[in-house]
């Protein structure tokens, strides 16, 4: 039976196959078994993405955002906000303008 070995490979005399808790590249080598994910695991969930699915998935929801609001624009009335055009996605695109407008605070200079 082999022997474990419990340092974590923090100090200056290690043992001998002891590995360090953080690998040379930055990954971890601390492994959560049988851990549930939850709510606050998000943070470490964005942590880990790669820079191209972080930018996509900021992308996509910030669209998808606008999106949601354009429609709650419509539903309530865009002749509000801007003159109605007559065809549904005419009245989407405006309604995603101005709720891009509104989310990055440029201003309302349309």
């Amino acid at each position: 039976m082999a022997k474990k070995i419990k340092d974590p490979g923090l100090g200056y005399s290690s043992k001998r196959n002891a590995q360090n808790i953080i690998n040379k590249d930055g990954t971890s080598n601390i492994r959560h078994i049988n851990k549930k994910f939850t709510i606050r695991d998000i943070y470490t969930y964005f942590i880990e993405l790669s820079w191209i699915k972080f930018f996509a998935f900021v992308f996509i929801g910030y669209t998808l955002l606008n999106i949601v609001f354009g429609l709650i624009y419509i539903s309530i009335g865009i002749e509000q906000i801007t003159d109605e055009k007559g065809s549904f996605f005419e009245n989407l695109l405006n309604g995603f303008f101005f709720s891009a407008q509104t989310l990055t605070t440029v201003g309302y200079g349309a």
